[in-house]
């Protein structure tokens, strides 16, 4: 086959703690399951490397060869999972303060779907911010090695939190916390806040977001060094859009085309909490290599709301239906449904356009 009909698609993965390899594996399974309108399958070739997988797209008895990749960043994320009980207070008191006081609030009545998730979000946030506080204070008045006066001054919230914890409100809250995957809220909560503030997760590391993006900068420029592919397609899901961002914007002009999509984006809800985030996108699309923008999301989808991406030639906005319950939608599981999509597929596998 003629390797100029080949292209290159990177996957730029949400945040999910998965294995490397693991959400490649699942975008090609979605897309050779879903695609309808052009048949695809899997290329078994010697000369595949190993962190590529190689598919042959047919149309119109016309093929064309397209490799897909991870930019995987996802080991770098922090977790609060196994953390102590006074780092998850000190996090906990941090993300309450930096989410309570900012704009991601404004603007919610034009969002009521994400709006829903966000106020499932707080819920969670909330209710395990109060255990873990809790917790907290029962540790340190029982800590024979704390500073007298800090027991005493705490002992009389023992019985105050002990009273609040049987109040019908917090049953209700746990309720609530069953059917929200709550340790994965808190994670997102703290990796964008980290994120977002370039917020250090160790004294002798750079920022969060200077990590996250050098790796994946590194990954797509490994990738890419190929002159062989026709196009190169850019696909960043979730959190993986606002890193994906980040890093097309700065990346070294090609002569190769460049395409961009974006799914389940939380750019809109987050640019309101970094300013630096709209001025990442518009440097994007002022990109001359970049051909097109395409932002795609679902009412189906509760902890997305798109790009929000200002008019432009380049800018496609594409609105799919992500099936699910009342269930799926407010534990996320529509919010990883992307994939299984023919709509999305069928932007992702198109041919590129004959030069």
């Amino acid at each position: 086959m003629d390797p100029s009909a080949r292209e290159l698609l990177i996957l730029v993965p949400g945040s999910a703690k998965m294995a490397r390899g693991s959400q490649r594996d699942r975008l090609v399974r979605g897309i050779v399951t879903t695609s309808e309108r052009i048949a695809i399958k899997a290329v078994d070739e010697d000369d595949v490397p190993a962190d590529v997988v190689r598919l042959a797209a047919t149309a119109d008895r016309d093929t064309h060869q397209i490799d897909v990749v991870e930019a995987y960043w996802n080991d770098l994320a922090p977790s609060m999972h196994n953390a102590g009980v006074r780092t998850k207070f000190m996090r906990g008191t941090s993300l309450l303060i930096y989410w309570a006081y900012s704009g991601v609030w404004r603007g919610f009545h034009n969002r009521r779907y994400l709006t829903l998730g966000l106020i499932s979000g707080a819920v969670a946030l909330i209710t395990w911010y109060y255990g873990t506080a809790a917790m907290f204070v029962q540790a340190l008045v029982a800590d024979e090695t704390a500073p007298g006066a800090v027991r005493s001054a705490l002992g009389p919230l023992l019985p105050l939190m002990q009273a609040v914890g049987t109040w019908k409100v917090w049953a209700v809250a746990s309720m609530v916390m069953g059917l929200i995957p709550v340790n994965m809220l808190i994670d997102i909560l703290d990796l964008a806040k980290r994120y977002l503030s370039n917020e250090r997760t160790d004294a002798d590391q750079v920022g969060l977001r200077m990590q996250i993006r050098s790796r994946v900068r590194e990954q797509i420029l490994a990738a890419t060094q190929n002159d062989d592919y026709s196009r190169v397609t850019i696909l960043g899901h979730s959190f993986g859009t606002v890193v994906a961002t980040d890093v097309v914007a700065d990346l070294p002009v090609s002569s190769c085309p460049l395409r961009f999509i974006t799914t389940g984006s939380p750019i809109e809800l987050l640019k309101r909490r970094a300013e630096w985030l709209p001025q990442e996108a518009l440097k994007c699309l002022r990109r001359s290599d970049l051909s097109s923008w395409t932002d795609i999301c679902s009412d189906g989808d509760w902890f997305a709301s798109g790009a929000d991406l200002p008019e432009h030639d380049k800018v496609r906005s594409l609105r799919v239906p992500i099936e699910g319950t009342f269930l799926d939608q407010v534990s996320g599981r529509t919010h990883g449904g992307y994939f299984d999509r023919d709509e999305v597929i069928a932007v992702l596998v198109e041919p590129p356009v004959a030069a």
